[in-house]
């Protein structure tokens, strides 16, 4: 017997908690696309977009956010420009205005 009379239900049939992710990552756009690095179980996940169709063009996975940010330009390069591109990847990546979000 419990110590409160309204106590005794059983704590079995309460609904679970609801549960939540702060999503925290950051987002670009360059030359019709769209970037977005986010953090997901321990990895970085990359998603790109193209801006007109909204249809995820590219997805990868990186250890680090700046290692998913690099992977992110060497595909969009690639994509703009094949393999004549006249920019490095690294020098796009501190080029993108990446607005950080929580």
């Amino acid at each position: 017997m419990s110590a409160c009379g309204t106590c005794s239900q059983n704590l079995f049939s309460l609904p679970a908690p609801t549960l939540f992710q702060i999503r925290r990552g950051y987002r670009a756009e360059w030359n019709g696309l769209q970037f977005a690095v986010e953090s997901e179980a321990g990895d970085w996940t990359v998603r790109i977009q193209d801006s007109a169709s909204m249809q995820t063009v590219y997805t990868a996975r990186r250890p680090q956010p700046r290692a998913a940010q690099l992977v992110a330009a060497e595909f969009a390069l690639f994509r703009v420009f094949g393999g004549v591109a006249q920019i490095s990847p690294e020098r796009l990546v501190h080029q993108l205005n990446w607005q950080q979000y929580w």
